[in-house]
């Protein structure tokens, strides 16, 4: 039954590597049916109802299939407690969730808590918790998080931009354009993410020639 299980799982992930979440959805269905203790099989399903449930517009099946979704991913982190994967993907559909479901991020950030002590050296997990707080408009606590993840590797331009934004929204133009500046010494000057950098830059104010500057005669000319 466990050899079964795993075909039936290779063929799931060729299913979805061919976009046929019918079928993907019904094959994972049969793995976990086979050997309902392998929680990898239980993070992919959760995956996989999340993805549908965004591609539907029928809202009773929407709900039914996100509740799917928590539900395989909290089984999934019950049968494997030591594994990060099982908490971080716990945490993220709980963080997709947020706009749409009263609590789901506190629920997200316990999760991301559990997470970080499994792997508390992975700065993408700081990133992602500081992300929920952002969400949340908890510039501080997002803060916080994302100078965390710098501290963890200093040289990762993601953790930069995304204190960069907090900065922003918190009202203090200055720390937010150093991060930024920090952004650019950290991507290829010919990337996409340079050029968005670049963008988000403060435009600095012309300096004015003369003080006070002159008035001038902007009269029609008869």
């Amino acid at each position: 039954r466990a050899y079964m299980a795993e075909v039936k799982y290779k063929q799931a992930l060729d299913f979805a590597a061919a976009n046929k979440a019918k079928e993907t959805y019904e094959t994972l269905l049969s793995a976990m049916s086979l050997n309902p203790y392998r929680d990898v099989y239980r993070v992919t399903y959760s995956q996989t109802n999340l993805l549908i449930a965004n591609n539907l517009k029928d809202r009773e099946m929407i709900v039914k299939l996100v509740q799917q979704a928590i539900d395989s991913a909290k089984n999934a982190a019950a049968l494997n407690r030591s594994n990060v994967v099982n908490w971080e993907n716990l945490a993220s559909i709980y963080k997709t969730l947020q706009s749409y479901a009263q609590g789901a991020d506190n629920l997200a950030l316990q999760a991301y808590q559990q997470a970080i002590q499994l792997d508390p050296i992975n700065p993408n997990l700081r990133i992602d918790a500081g992300g929920v707080f952002y969400a949340a408009k908890n510039y501080d606590e997002a803060i916080r998080l994302f100078q965390q993840a710098i501290d963890l590797k200093p040289d990762l331009a993601n953790a930069y931009y995304n204190l960069a934004a907090a900065y922003k929204l918190k009202k203090e133009p200055e720390k937010a354009k150093l991060a930024l500046e920090k952004v650019l010494t950290l991507v290829d000057k010919n990337s996409p993410d340079y050029a968005k950098a670049m963008s988000d830059l403060p435009t600095p104010s012309p300096t004015p020639l003369l003080s006070p500057p002159i008035k001038l005669d902007v009269a029609t000319p008869s």
